[in-house]
């Protein structure tokens, strides 16, 4: 597990590592503990399953202020104290509110702007290429960083290949798009185990929710919010004041993409069809007015 492998890399820098008998989570959280080594910022990166943090290592703790004598969770071990601080990254506010314990210390980033996502392109692009075409190459990605850096590390590994290509090519069909956006190219900057391909990012979310049976019958009313909660935690869809819902399309073409490679997506065409039928009224009904946002 990736977190485990870096603790440990951190603890090899830590007084007493090397003993054979080492609880390494503990070494690491007393040593953070310790008002006299200092302030410290740890950075808990990627923290998407609460699930995680809820593992039990199968060792216990000498200080009691862990819980001497039983086995410890992940989450035993994030020291709290006043010289120091945890910024945690997750795509999930259920998770980041059962880490935190309060609203007030979630900070949501918001979608880029046009104006940072044609920033990001041009830093990562250069000169050279139309504005309008880079203009119109960040609309059509969603303004989404990770999905701007892998579109500009395939133009730049390619030769030849200028914005306005490769917006054609984005264009020509959905398996060419796939193709594009399924592209890992790699970043020095991330995390090795990350993918760096937007499809592959998004695909990990239903590959989580079905893992752990995030299931529910279709027209159970009484779980329609939480379903909601689920898909709005993982930033599936974004709900409006007026109750309406808004999904990007990156992760509509992702999410037909990921139906279509586990053979779901005739079952759920099926299903659009039922729910869109039963949603209009017969004609001439005065309802009509109603179904029109349907249209």
């Amino acid at each position: 597990m990736s977190h485990e492998i870096g603790t440990r890399i951190y603890a090899t820098k830590l007084p007493s590592h090397d003993r054979q008998d080492s609880n390494i989570p503990e070494l690491v959280y007393r040593w953070l503990s310790n008002k006299a080594n200092g302030r410290w910022l740890l950075i808990v990166d990627g923290a998407d399953d609460s699930y995680v943090f809820n593992i039990r290592l199968g060792i216990g703790s000498e200080d009691t202020s862990v819980g001497g004598g039983t086995t410890r969770t992940w989450g035993d071990f994030l020291p709290q104290s006043s010289h120091g601080a945890i910024v945690i990254t997750s795509r999930s506010q259920e998770t980041a509110y059962r880490l935190t314990g309060s609203l007030d210390d979630i900070i949501t980033v918001d979608p880029m702007t046009e104006t940072h996502a044609l920033m990001l392109l041009r830093r990562k692009i250069g000169q050279g290429h139309g504005e309008n075409h880079q203009v119109d190459l960040v609309r059509v990605l969603d303004h989404i960083p990770l999905a701007i850096t892998q579109a500009a590390a395939y133009i730049n590994q390619t030769p030849r290949l200028t914005v306005s290509l490769y917006l054609q090519l984005l264009h020509n069909n959905d398996r060419q798009r796939a193709r594009l956006l399924t592209k890992d190219l790699g970043d020095p900057r991330r995390d090795g185990a990350a993918s760096n391909s937007i499809i592959a990012t998004w695909h990990s979310i239903p590959e989580y929710l079905v893992r752990n049976n995030y299931k529910r019958e279709i027209g159970a009313t009484d779980e329609f919010y939480d379903d909601v909660r689920v898909l709005t935690d993982y930033s599936l869809v974004t709900v409006s004041e007026n109750e309406d819902f808004k999904m990007h399309q990156l992760v509509q073409f992702s999410t037909r993409q990921w139906l279509e490679i586990h053979g779901h997506d005739k079952a759920w065409k099926e299903t659009y069809i039922c729910v869109m039928n039963a949603g209009f009224p017969l004609a001439f009904s005065v309802e009509m007015e109603a179904c029109r946002p349907m249209e």
